[in-house]
């Protein structure tokens, strides 16, 4: 899940973030596969952070998100740390919140950064603050976005956004827990959702949501309904059960060479292993094809690079000696 293709003077380069028992990140060179960089982490983890994303602005300015504390961090190659900028002040103008990662984590361009929103509580009177229907109700209709236009400035010119999100699929009684699907396309933002079967284009200026484009599988149908706050409360056990219950969209990426958009889709699953397919639509949202992944070899993660959709093949290692000290991948070209 730390994985992700960043592009540095022209060249791709395919970055794998080890946080806990190497605390490094690796960079390696798609064109050279025998070229690899490492970047040292400890120095932040010995500060008591526990890392959540990465980018990659250039070797000698990589960006790091920590959990909880909405500190971003700036390091070298060497892994040192030669500035931080403390983002709290900036939050605080709307409440209380915490910096997340999206699909993309949190580069949009060269120096805007878009943030996801996790809501906090806090935003409500003690006395509602352990009540769950005031806790939905508030959390819905805050914003789920957070624009910095300029980072690299001492002044940050902030923007909060996309209020109001899951009531385009869900009421306020409603529990939709996953992770916070944006991915940055180009110019755009994509958000897409288990608990809807459409994806959401987001303006990447207004942070509001300009279309919404519904995708049909020929394989399942494509969200799941969300259980209620009384369900959470009386069997927890269903929130996870529910998910199987039928296909979801799992991620968008774009495929720059040919043009157009692959969506990738979990199936309903009968094992422990998720059934999936690779949609593709025209740069228009147009459904071209769908093509249905071998589940037993391929893990339904999927980046899009010059040569083609580079796709994990966890499955087809799993059984190697040194399957859990090594990341292996398949190299597909459309034909």
């Amino acid at each position: 899940m730390n994985a992700q293709i960043e592009i540095l003077n022209q060249k791709e380069y395919l970055c794998i973030g080890d946080y806990h028992t190497q605390k490094k990140l690796a960079i390696h060179s798609i064109e050279d596969q025998d070229s690899t960089i490492l970047v040292p982490l400890n120095n932040i983890t010995e500060l008591g952070e526990k890392i959540l994303a990465y980018e990659v602005h250039s070797l000698d300015t990589i960006m790091i998100l920590p959990h909880h504390s909405n500190i971003l961090y700036f390091i070298n190659r060497d892994g040192e740390i030669w500035k931080d900028v403390d983002l709290n002040p900036y939050l605080e103008k709307e409440g209380y919140y915490e910096l997340n990662r999206s699909s993309t984590p949190f580069q949009f361009n060269d120096s805007t950064l878009i943030f996801s929103l996790e809501y906090s509580a806090k935003n409500l009177p003690l006395i509602q603050r352990e009540d769950l229907n005031y806790y939905y109700q508030g959390k819905y209709a805050a914003p789920s976005l957070f624009k910095i236009e300029n980072i690299f400035n001492d002044t940050l010119s902030c923007t909060f956004g996309l209020r109001k999100l899951y009531n385009n699929f869900a009421d306020n009684q409603s529990v939709c827990i996953e992770g916070n699907l944006f991915t940055f396309l180009e110019n755009k933002i994509i958000f897409n959702s288990a608990y809807s079967d459409s994806l959401y284009v987001i303006d990447s200026q207004t942070l509001e949501i300009e279309k919404k484009v519904e995708i049909q599988s020929k394989f399942s149908g494509l969200s799941i309904q969300p259980i209620t706050i009384e369900d959470l409360q009386s069997s927890p056990e269903k929130l996870n059960s529910n998910f199987q219950s039928n296909g979801q969209i799992r991620d968008i990426i774009y495929d720059q060479k040919q043009n157009q958009y692959s969506v990738i889709i979990n199936h309903k699953s009968e094992t422990e292993q998720y059934p999936w397919s690779i949609l593709t639509l025209t740069d228009n949202f147009q459904k071209l094809s769908e093509i249905k992944m071998d589940d037993s070899k391929y893990y339904s993660k999927v980046w899009s690079s010059k040569k083609g959709l580079i796709v994990s093949n966890y499955f087809e290692t799993i059984k190697d000696h040194d399957h859990f000290s090594k990341n292996t991948f398949t190299l597909f070209q459309y034909e």
